[in-house]
């Protein structure tokens, strides 16, 4: 068996003390977040950019650290951005 990170390590000591619970309606709840992930993008497009190396290799390093992709944190920035100025 592959040794674990502290992560997986944490994860696997709170499943053996019991910490985690079973789902009742599994199906239910399976449906309702499919349901949930479908309404977050619908209406997502796509678009191409072109960005200096260095600028690139700056967001997959604050990315990676994030625990996002880059293509999400991207996003997430020119949402902030735009959202910051409704006014225009």
């Amino acid at each position: 068996m592959p040794s674990l990170d502290a992560e997986e390590a944490a994860i696997l000591t709170s499943v053996e003390l019991g910490e985690w619970q079973s789902v009742p309606n599994l199906a239910q709840d399976i449906e309702r977040y499919q349901h949930y992930a479908h309404v977050q993008t619908d209406g997502l497009e796509s678009v191409t950019i072109e960005l200096p190396a260095s600028d690139l290799h700056s967001l997959e390093a604050f990315a990676q650290q994030s625990g996002v992709s880059v293509a999400l944190l991207i996003s997430s920035v020119l949402h902030q951005f735009i959202a910051s100025r409704q006014d225009y």
